[in-house]
């Protein structure tokens, strides 16, 4: 599979299968480095930054973590689940009030979908 990590016709479909087989084998690390690659090429997706904020959050890097998340929150402001993730990761970061923040806004957007 690593073989064929370069191909595809976006050029980011075979790593970020590896960086999922990688998390399905809770090998982070690997995991993290392909959803790197896949960021790298593609850092205009906010899907693939919360792949890679995720991993973070796996090796306890929840700074670089918070990043990503932001990031995926600029990139695609209107998806309430990145607002959540991002709460979560500055929850552990120990950016209680930041986490406040992104929680409220979450449930703002949750509460504008029903």
């Amino acid at each position: 599979l690593e073989r064929v990590v370069g191909l595809g016709a976006d050029g980011v479909a075979a790593p970020e299968r590896l960086g999922f087989v990688y998390y399905r084998l809770a090998r982070y690390a690997e995991a993290a480095e392909a959803f790197e690659e896949v960021v790298q090429r593609r850092p205009d997706v906010a899907a693939y930054r919360n792949s890679l904020a995720g991993m973070y959050l796996m090796l306890d890097d929840a700074p670089r973590a918070v990043e990503q998340f932001e990031a995926a929150v600029q990139l695609d402001p209107t998806d309430a689940r990145l607002q959540l993730n991002l709460a979560s990761a500055h929850e552990q970061a120990g950016n209680s009030d930041a986490a406040s923040t992104a929680l409220a806004t979450y449930e703002s957007m949750r509460a504008g979908e029903r």
